[in-house]
């Protein structure tokens, strides 16, 4: 298939082939962290044709997840599908989470917010979720510790400084860039892993659509630039696995838990090596609920953003001193 893609995808559309990101990490040690990352489930409860399995999804990914060793879980935005149904998705989004064993944390994407209320959205999400990130900070952008001498830091681009938020590009705003640099400032001893929805940069020319606004990209690279603690970001939005470089530092984005075969990855720091291991692992469904997601005419689409994947496993070195996990 990937050979098929190769010869169907001319190169005028800016496709490229991105080699794997570094060998999978070995060690007998337990990792400092280990974190799994989810992005893009598009939870709806309505008849939609091209995301009409979210409920079932996100229960087996649960499953999967609680029978994993975990100190966290991240979600890098677009858990919902249709804003405007918010009332209706977000508590049973929320009932379902209440059976994960494990702390979780939350970045909003576009789907989430999207529309006139953006801000009253981003409230009741905070409200309603009972994550350990978003609904205990009560905003979309917090610091949150994961494990001794880590940190994870939120950050919302869906704020562009408005009330309302009506494109599916990201931002970065002024008054959030600020903060971050004053929190960042704090935390020069810690190794920090920056979460957002929307990566600030693009895997294929022909997906700039849906891109950061370049301002507010460069924004963010100032503030970036200026603490070598911050090297990492975690990021969906693109519905693709991939590892790409942003400045000094690399942006990790995807797989979409929503797309066939339903992936999501897990990250462990690992001080021995200097460096942040990850790998993709499957949400496994049984034929009838496979049989629910592959229905409707995104499934091709959904295949294709499969293969157009990169940095399935890898890993991401640091240069910033941790502390040795105890126990």
């Amino acid at each position: 298939m990937r050979r098929f893609l190769r010869r169907i995808l001319p190169l005028p559309l800016g496709i490229r082939f991105f080699p794997v990101h570094g060998a999978p990490l070995v060690s007998n040690d337990p990792p400092l962290l280990r974190l799994a990352h989810l992005c893009d489930l598009h939870f709806t409860m309505s008849k939609n044709s091209r995301y009409p399995a979210g409920p079932v999804i996100l229960r087996h990914a649960v499953s999967a997840l609680n029978a994993k060793k975990l100190d966290g879980v991240l979600f890098t935005g677009d858990l919902f599908d249709l804003p405007s149904q918010l009332s209706e998705d977000a508590p049973l989004f929320a009932e379902i989470m209440r059976g994960l064993r494990h702390p979780w944390y939350v970045a909003l994407g576009n789907h989430d917010v999207l529309g006139r209320r953006a801000a009253r959205r981003r409230t009741f999400l905070a409200d309603t979720l009972g994550d350990r990130g978003l609904s205990v900070a009560g905003t979309a952008w917090y610091s949150m510790p994961l494990s001794p001498g880590i940190q994870l830091i939120v950050i919302d681009t869906t704020d562009n400084g408005k009330s309302d938020y009506d494109t599916w590009q990201g931002h970065f705003s002024e008054q959030q860039a600020r903060w971050l640099d004053c929190t960042l400032n704090e935390l020069r001893e810690h190794l920090v892993i920056i979460a957002a929805h929307h990566p600030p940069a693009t895997p294929y020319p022909f997906m700039r659509s849906l891109k950061f606004q370049e301002r507010d990209k460069q924004r963010l690279a100032a503030v970036l630039a200026r603490h070598p603690q911050a090297r990492t970001l975690i990021c969906g939005h693109f519905h693709l696995a991939s590892c790409l470089p942003f400045g000094p530092a690399r942006v990790l984005a995807g797989p979409a838990l929503i797309e066939h075969p339903h992936g999501f990855r897990i990250l462990e720091v690992r001080p021995e090596y200097r460096a942040i291991g990850f790998d993709i692992h499957w949400v496994s469904l049984t034929q009838a609920d496979e049989m629910l997601c592959t229905e409707g005419p995104g499934m091709l689409l959904s295949r294709m953003l499969g293969h157009l994947s990169c940095a399935r496993t890898g890993h991401l070195p640091y240069h910033h001193q941790t502390r040795e996990k105890s126990g």
